[in-house]
């Protein structure tokens, strides 16, 4: 209550005139640090207004001094605006696109203005609210997980508490009546950062889609065991800071630090993932996260910060293909980065070498691909997105599913070069007149559609229509007639129509 209470003083002191405006951030996740409002044009009656809108700075940064406080976040409610038309310029931060709404449920982007350079609204109400990004709050996470355990394939476990004592929950995920022993293992984390918001509705369609009805995803929790942190960074989340905890520590760069260096965010989430890692290394680990750039991309590390024969830099680029789409996602989507022991993907390179591939990847929470020309992000959209991750997570561990099923035949004189991005240990290259066959492994029936991992005409790697098939019991193998010489030839996948 102080803490909003400081912040409303602060407000009302740099409201010029127009003092029957009243501004809130009396609400959870709330940010604002001041706020100036200037009539625009000489004539009384005029109805538009300029809104100069500072954002409250994240803590100074006691570990690492040279970092800046971020102001990404904004997030408040503002009265007696109804009819008026709002010109809002945020001093301190970089939105894309920002939100507004009416009950603090249902948000919709402001418009943009590209004469003033400025976002606007018209309310049509007396109240309104505005964000960064669509708001995911702890009482978001708390509906969310009145639904979730009501599944079976799901537990709730809290790992630790915060600075200010909230819990760090982690969410195992997978089909408890199969032993741990014989599955892959997937970690997922979140909000770090925790402006991030659309990261939140990633993982949230993530984790929903794993406990649906859907048989496909049951199989895959049959062979899969996700283990998941909603908010690694509760504190931020819930007092709207931008980038770091509640002492100003950024965390997602807080892990090699020494103990006395390292948040007890970061202490919780790390002996967890040891203690987890120890019994079985993680398969994948996905580091949720946001950024403003108008693509969704991953972060790779450079061929030659980790092992010599590339294999680590092979897996990733290959598990990052397998998560994108040509809507989305287009070449170049990626970045590339040295691997860092600050970074949990330095910390896995350092514990787990090339077994596990570790990857940040980052939605977008303006656009996609083409700027202003281009799709805007939302929830629907970020959906998708969940939807071929998971995919991706399933054709990358080859998991046995008889709606999607990969099959690779790697052989003794395939080749084997980092700078391709295949399954298993090597690919083919086949010329024309040669025949490529598949042996199914599992006993698959009915009709499927199948698709060859290759290289379109863009130099995008994708999974490639190639034909239909109807399957019955008995068939041994799939084959296929090679058309051109030179031709690239990996992994087949089978989709149940």
């Amino acid at each position: 209550m102080l803490r909003n209470f400081v912040f409303f003083i602060v407000i009302l002191c740099n409201i010029l005139i127009y003092s029957q405006i009243i501004i809130d951030t009396s609400f959870e996740a709330a940010n604002l640090s001041s706020l100036k409002i200037y009539k625009i044009g000489k004539k009384t009656k005029s109805n538009d207004f300029r809104i100069d809108v500072m954002s409250k700075l994240d803590p100074a940064n006691p570990v690492d001094t040279a970092l800046k406080p971020s102001s990404r976040w904004f997030y408040f409610g503002i009265e007696n605006i109804k009819n008026n038309k709002l010109y809002f310029n945020f001093i301190n931060s970089d939105p894309a696109l920002p939100f507004y709404s009416y009950d603090n449920i249902n948000f919709k982007r402001m418009q943009l203005d590209k004469k003033k350079n400025s976002f606007y609204i018209t309310p049509s109400k007396n109240k309104v609210y505005v964000s960064y990004f669509i708001p995911f709050t702890h009482s978001n996470l708390y509906n969310t997980e009145k639904v979730l355990l009501k599944s079976k394939f799901i537990k709730i476990d809290t790992i630790g508490f915060s600075y200010s004592n909230l819990p760090i929950k982690l969410y195992k995920i997978t089909n408890f009546k199969k032993p741990d022993s014989i599955k892959k293992r997937v970690w997922i984390h979140s909000r770090i950062h925790t402006s991030e918001s659309p990261a939140s509705f990633l993982v949230d369609e993530m984790i929903k889609l794993l406990v649906s009805n859907s048989s496909y995803y049951h199989q895959m929790l049959d062979n899969i065991i996700f283990y998941v942190v909603p908010f690694a960074n509760p504190d931020g989340v819930k007092y709207g800071l931008s980038r770091s905890n509640l002492q100003g520590i950024n965390l997602e760069i807080n892990w090699d630090k020494p103990d006395s260096l390292t948040a007890i965010e970061i202490k919780y989430l790390k002996e967890k993932f040891l203690h987890l890692n120890s019994q079985k290394k993680f398969d994948i680990v996905f580091n949720s996260h946001s950024q403003v750039r108008n693509r969704v991309t991953y972060w790779f590390h450079k061929p030659d910060s980790t092992s010599i024969n590339k294999e680590l830099h092979k897996k990733q680029l290959l598990l990052g293909y397998l998560g994108t789409d040509d809507k989305y996602f287009y070449p170049p989507f990626d970045q590339f980065s040295y691997i860092k022991p600050r970074y949990i993907e330095g910390q896995n390179w350092l514990i787990n070498g090339d077994t596990t591939v570790a990857l940040t990847f980052e939605t977008s929470y303006g656009y996609y691909l083409d700027g202003f020309y281009g799709e805007k992000v939302d929830i629907k959209n970020i959906n998708k997105i969940a939807k071929n991750i998971l995919y991706s997570f399933n054709d990358y561990l080859m998991i046995p599913n008889k709606h999607r099923f990969v099959i690779d035949n790697d052989t003794t004189n395939g080749i084997n070069n980092y700078n391709y991005y295949y399954f298993g240990k090597n690919y083919l290259l086949k010329n024309k007149g040669d025949k490529v066959t598949y042996n199914l492994s599992e006993n698959l029936t009915g009709n499927y559609k199948i698709y060859k991992w290759d290289v379109d005409k863009n130099g995008f790697y994708k999974w490639i229509f190639k034909q239909k098939i109807a399957l019955k019991n008995g068939n041994q193998t799939i084959t296929f007639n090679v058309k051109d010489d030179n031709e690239f030839w990996d992994a087949i996948l089978l989709v149940k129509n």
